[in-house]
């Protein structure tokens, strides 16, 4: 029965190792200057809040669902980096990564034939944790080799839609194709979230109805049971907010607002005060509140958030001040 043992052992090295990596992540690429935004392990989730009204920027742990078996962290600095750099770095972490692999393969069948540890139960523990190191290691150097790899079906159109996103120029010289069919429905399921999500930014920045309405139809049947919390919510949010004003609909909107009513009614950031204004303006009929939504959202862009793009800053005040506009005529 000693073997049991081995899928503890497994579990926890899995998890050892992925929290070294974010450890020696967050030192490496904070010397780079780069800003912990997140960190996930299992259903747990510390994340960086720059609205917190005593101490902006302080990590703020929630409890989510399962978002990975691997822990991770996101560190982000502005610009961005190309995506001749990113392959780059994909590159160099694949090779490290496929070598550490090995050397822990090697170690694990070495435990395994020669058993070094006289107590079997022990050994068998150990050989575990060695296992799920080289688990974690070969899982990353695969998933770094297919970041190498050229994009192919829908994985194309996100990469060409994140590039537009990032100025006003590049935003503004793209032109929205009609939503693609035959990629999007042989792609995998965040595929799919990442490019809905995009697809719909960049009709929303361009102000085009039939885009955004053809966008939310295919979001809708998206399945949502095996996303993670924040696409999740990120996908409750965004229709929210469409049927609060581009479509008006009191009962869809009331439907994906209660689905994550917590996660929107805390989300502090200028996109989120002005989701809730819309919503309390045109589905509600509160100006008060949508009034103090407003100066919220208007607050919210002044804080240094790494996360918002200058195409992203530019939509949120021009809908602030549009809805500001309607509430100072009833004045």
């Amino acid at each position: 029965m000693s073997f049991l043992l081995f899928f503890p052992g497994l579990f926890l090295g899995m998890q050892i190792i992925g929290l070294i990596r974010v450890g020696f992540h967050y030192l490496y690429y904070r010397a780079k200057g780069y800003t912990c935004v997140a960190v996930t392990c299992l259903n747990l989730r510390w994340e960086k809040d720059f609205y917190d009204r005593e101490k902006p920027g302080r990590m703020k742990f929630m409890v989510t669902k399962l978002n990975d078996l691997i822990p991770g962290i996101l560190m982000l600095k502005k610009p961005a980096r190309t995506p001749e750099e990113q392959r780059r770095s994909y590159r160099n972490h694949a090779i490290v990564y496929a070598i550490l692999a090995v050397a822990m393969l090697a170690v694990d069948l070495y435990m395994q034939d020669t058993q070094p540890i006289p107590n079997d139960y022990l050994n068998q523990f150990v050989c575990g944790v060695a296992a799920g190191v080289f688990v974690i290691y070969l899982t990353l150097a695969l998933g770094m080799y297919m970041y190498m790899k050229e994009p192919k079906g829908l994985k194309v159109k996100v990469l060409e839609m994140h590039a537009a996103l990032q100025t006003k120029e590049t935003l503004e010289a793209y032109v929205l194709p009609p939503m693609v069919q035959e990629p999007y429905s042989k792609a995998s399921l965040s595929d799919k979230f990442n490019y809905l999500s995009l697809y719909y930014a960049i009709a929303e920045y361009k102000n085009d109805l039939n885009a955004l309405a053809e966008c939310a139809n295919v979001w809708m049947r998206l399945g949502t049971t095996l996303l993670t919390g924040p696409a999740k919510f990120h996908t409750d949010s965004t229709l929210f907010s469409y049927f609060s004003f581009r479509q008006i609909n009191p009962e869809m909107a009331k439907k994906y607002y209660l689905q994550s009513k917590k996660q929107i009614d805390e989300d502090s950031d200028c996109n989120g005060r002005r989701k809730l204004a819309y919503y309390s303006y045109f589905i509600l009929h509160d100006s008060a509140a949508a009034a103090k939504y407003v100066e919220e959202g208007l607050s919210a862009l002044k804080v240094d958030d790494i996360r918002r793009l200058d195409t992203t800053n530019e939509l949120e005040e021009r809908m602030l001040l549009y809805l500001k506009s309607l509430l100072d005529k009833e004045t």
